[in-house]
């Protein structure tokens, strides 16, 4: 489904930023698979400031199965 919305226009916000990062957010506590995409069209490639795996505080540990992406857009 990835190659869809990639092929459709889409921008994933964290490769965009960190291409050379895995980004792997499943499972916890040992991730080895990104499993949750933050996209944009093109007109908000721009506007991306920040997106990353968080792994801290240690709550999100076992707050889910998988990390929660960080996604932070400057929309000024």
């Amino acid at each position: 489904s990835m190659r869809t919305y990639l092929k459709a226009g889409f921008i994933d916000c964290f490769r965009h930023l960190n291409p050379q990062a895995d980004g792997y957010s499943y499972p916890v506590p040992q991730p080895y698979a990104p499993l949750d995409h933050l996209l944009v069209n093109a007109a908000l490639v721009s506007c991306i400031r920040r997106c990353q795996v968080l792994t801290e505080p240690e709550a999100v540990h076992s707050a889910s199965d998988h990390y929660p992406v960080l996604l932070e857009l400057d929309l000024d």
